[in-house]
């Protein structure tokens, strides 16, 4: 177990985490947070070829109708090919965690939070060493509350999630779990109205309301067209070499 924790810990919090602090030195927050959605489609991609799972149309279509959901909330967002690129490697770096998450089924859940965490530690404080400077000073003037409260939050409540995460992965596939990650932009539009005052428009709500719809069409049970097509019209039943009208 420990050789798949060390590769989790490279894809996960090296790869995956790595990227997206280089994506966000090029991009806005809004441009990163739509790219950052492309994981979902990549990952599916990486499910169907290296662990034999399937999507049919369906859930395919569901995935299509919640990312526009994302862009009638962000827009189109102006793209950096250096941030567009390290975007899309965090996105196939995340894609090849989950894989490891599937195939780390008996994994003890303490263990998993643990040693991802040593191994990491390393590998991006390095990365930090080479990379950027005035390592001090910037933890001093970040040392306040908020500095605090952000890391506590990390270290408890997302610790905590990770570890259920893998859990849900490991027992009910890549491709069934990975849509629910897109609704966390509906819950942060909800933490932005309680906690934030924020305010809703057209757009943010006709976003949400796709979000949410093409993520219940990825878990729904696949729609019968033939038997609705017949509920609708009980009386024009095709006939043996007759084809079902489009």
């Amino acid at each position: 177990q420990l050789k798949m924790l060390f590769l989790i810990a490279l894809l996960l919090n090296v790869g995956h985490m790595g990227c997206i602090f280089v994506a966000l030195k090029f991009l806005t927050a809004s441009s990163a947070s739509v790219l950052q959605q492309c994981e979902v489609p990549i990952a599916a991609i990486v499910a169907c070829i290296f662990a034999g799972e399937k999507m049919n149309v369906q859930q395919i279509m569901g995935i299509i109708i919640a990312f526009l959901g994302i862009l009638c909330i962000f827009g189109i967002p102006e793209i950096n090919m250096v941030g567009l690129v390290a975007a899309l490697f965090s996105g196939l770096f995340w894609a090849f965690a989950q894989l490891a998450f599937k195939r780390a089924k008996k994994m003890d859940s303490y263990s998993f939070l643990a040693y991802t965490s040593l191994f990491s530690v390393p590998f991006l404080g390095a990365t930090s060493y080479f990379l950027e400077d005035n390592h001090y000073i910037a933890l001093l003037q970040a040392a306040d509350y908020k500095f605090y409260l952000s890391m506590s939050y990390q270290v408890l409540v997302l610790g905590v999630v990770m570890m259920l995460w893998q859990r849900v992965v490991a027992e009910n596939g890549i491709n069934k779990a990975i849509p629910f990650t897109l609704l966390h932009i509906v819950f942060g539009i909800m933490g932005g109205m309680i906690f934030f005052g924020d305010t809703l428009n057209v757009y943010i709500v006709s976003g949400a309301l796709l979000i949410v719809g093409g993520v219940a069409l990825t878990i729904l049970p696949q729609i019968d067209i033939k038997k609705i097509w017949y509920r609708l019209f009980p009386h024009h039943k095709p006939q043996k070499n007759e084809s079902l009208p489009l």
